[in-house]
């Protein structure tokens, strides 16, 4: 095989993860250029071809704005530094992996791709593009489960990431083999498991499923990282209902081997919470470019206690409505972010049916907060 290099201009638009030239360009691939903030006279001077090509800049800029480093993908950051320099032991010994849990839209999955877009370059300019076999070198491996994932699914998603040729035909101990060969002379030491909310732990098949990672932490010389939502209630580190004994000791071979790492969205009820959400909501803002939006003024009390009620503290709901109302802020010509444009936007449905509920309760909780603070007459 020979080392995949991406092209200098890729288009990141038309891509997946799941293929390693996909991740490839994704890790690889060039850095967004922020487009220039021009004043509202150097708008107007811009030709109307100009104009468009400026304005499409801006639309693609805002609607990637880069991950910004929140204190959860930060604390997330250093257990899987530490869990990957721990699982840096000798091949015989079973290695310890992770599974990151929490609802949808908080950045699971962005901070998990961080790390290991992070570990995957550190790991090529440590130990070079290719094996001392002449292979390619992958770090990381990265696979998404959906529908009812079985063990013969799992197996050929890590070898069709991989682009290995044996995945038409074969059953799921065939497959396996294949998969832990490649990984082998791929020099593999992450493979990440996303979406494992899919699969149903407290059922026969999902005792498979359990079988099965429990068979690739036994085998492949790799750390698992798994991804998904509710996993501790779905029954994948303990027994569910109606447990065979056989059932029960597979899935406390989980619970013994996997690490569980919570990720919460956003709390912004205390003073310290408050200025934590403010400064996330800093962090997002000094990447707009915006003719006429002041650059301080969505961390405000009034407008990122707004913000608050409109996303309840989710990343992907903020980012939403702030890519989506930058987008319409230059569509409208309006140059700026305000309560009165932001409303305009209509986000995921469940921060909007959430929305009266949090500001009766952030209202409530101020309220409160503001009584305690006046001085007692």
């Amino acid at each position: 095989m020979s080392e995949y290099e991406p092209e200098i201009n890729a288009e990141l638009k038309n891509i997946t993860l799941t293929t390693k030239e996909g991740w490839a360009e994704t890790v690889k691939g060039p850095t967004r250029e922020k487009p220039a903030l021009l004043t509202r006279r150097e708008i107007s001077a811009l030709s109307s071809s100009d104009k468009r090509r400026y304005d499409k800049q801006r639309f693609d800029w805002h609607a990637n704005l880069g991950v910004v480093e929140t204190p959860q993908l930060l604390a997330l950051r250093k257990q899987l530094s530490v869990l990957m320099i721990s699982n840096s032991s000798d091949a015989n010994r079973v290695k310890g992996g992770m599974a990151v849990e929490g609802p949808a839209g908080i950045g699971k999955t962005t901070a998990v791709d961080n790390f290991a877009k992070r570990f995957h370059l550190d790991e090529i300019a440590e130990r070079g593009p290719m094996t001392g076999d002449g292979h390619e070198r992958w770090p990381v491996v990265r696979i998404a489960l959906n529908g009812t994932p079985t063990p013969r699914a799992i197996y050929v998603a890590m070898l069709y990431f991989l682009a290995h040729a044996g995945i038409r035909s074969g059953n799921a101990d065939q497959f396996k083999m294949r998969a832990l060969d490649v990984f082998l002379d791929c020099n593999v030491r992450l493979l990440i498991i996303d979406e494992v909310h899919f699969s149903a732990f407290n059922t026969t098949d999902g005792a498979k499923l359990s079988n099965t990672f429990k068979s690739i932490a036994n085998d492949f010389p790799v750390t698992t990282l798994f991804v998904g939502i509710g996993l501790s209630e779905a029954g994948f580190f303990s027994e569910g209902r109606g447990d065979s004994s056989k059932q029960h000791n597979i899935r406390q071979q989980t619970a013994r081997r996997v690490t569980a790492h919570a990720m919460e969205p956003f709390v912004a009820d205390t003073p310290q919470e408050r200025r934590q959400w403010r400064s996330l909501v800093r962090a997002i803002e000094k990447q707009l470019v915006l003719a006429d939006h002041d650059q301080r003024s969505l961390a405000s009390g009034e407008v990122s206690d707004y913000l608050y009620v409109r996303t309840q503290g989710y990343m992907q709901s903020l980012v939403t409505l702030i890519e989506r109302a930058c987008a319409l802020a230059v569509l409208d010509g309006c140059e700026a972010l305000t309560i009165d444009l932001l409303d305009q936007v209509t986000i995921d449905v469940a921060a909007e049916s959430s929305r009266e509920h949090t500001h009766a309760r952030l209202r409530s909780i101020r309220r409160r907060q503001s009584r305690r603070e006046s001085p007692s007459r």
